[in-house]
């Protein structure tokens, strides 16, 4: 790291349990020490919480994609095909409202703003948990790397979005409807002095 090198998987997501019966979740995945040219999301599912060695990675095809480590075969690990999509790891809700699954995450967009690059909250939605829409700001936001010009969310950087339905009876929140809350942090300081905020949402279909 102090080279500005990261190589393997990271930053794994809330687990949301679909309708199929499996359990899902995702990560960022950098297989090679030049992070700058290969990231991307990877998917996982299992139907066994408690057996770790049951959960497969999507290969391209399939959940088919068995995780090994290099470091008990001896062997490199095959990579996890990253699914075709710009977000990056997220909190994923299923939303009643809207009938499909939702994701939520800081970065920055393709599109830009006035000419400047868009940074802050995105959103996709997603049907089968494996092919999602494309991203859309959800609201722009300085982030520790990207800052935002006028009007952002906050004076200040944020992280860690996330979706909250206070009238969700899952365990883990993973249901919401159309009026949420969503859930950020705000960096005081740019260090330990944060603050976990929250702003009602109303969500409108368009079509």
């Amino acid at each position: 790291m102090g080279n500005g090198f990261v190589e393997g998987y990271f930053n794994p997501s809330n687990i949301v349990h679909a309708a199929d019966g499996y359990y899902y979740s995702y990560f960022m995945a950098i297989p090679t020490q030049n992070w700058w040219v290969a990231q991307g999301l990877c998917a996982i599912r299992t139907q066994t919480l408690g057996d770790p060695a049951s959960w497969r990675a999507w290969d391209g095809s399939g959940f088919n994609l068995r995780m090994t480590s290099p470091y008990v075969t001896g062997s490199p690990a095959t990579v996890c095909t990253f699914l075709d999509t710009l977000m990056t790891h997220s909190h994923v809700v299923y939303n009643t409202y809207l009938e499909r699954y939702m994701a939520v995450a800081s970065g920055q967009g393709a599109l830009d703003v006035d000419g400047r690059p868009t940074c802050g909250f995105f959103y996709a939605l997603s049907a089968d948990l494996v092919h999602w829409s494309e991203h859309r700001l959800l609201a722009e936001a300085s982030l520790p790397w990207c800052p935002a010009g006028p009007g952002a969310l906050e004076p200040v950087s944020v992280l860690y979005p996330s979706i909250v339905d206070h009238a969700d009876t899952t365990v883990n929140f993973e249901r919401a409807g159309r009026t949420p809350h969503f859930y950020y942090v705000r960096y005081n300081d740019g260090g330990i002095d944060r603050d976990l905020m929250r702003v009602p949402m109303t969500l409108t279909r368009t079509n």
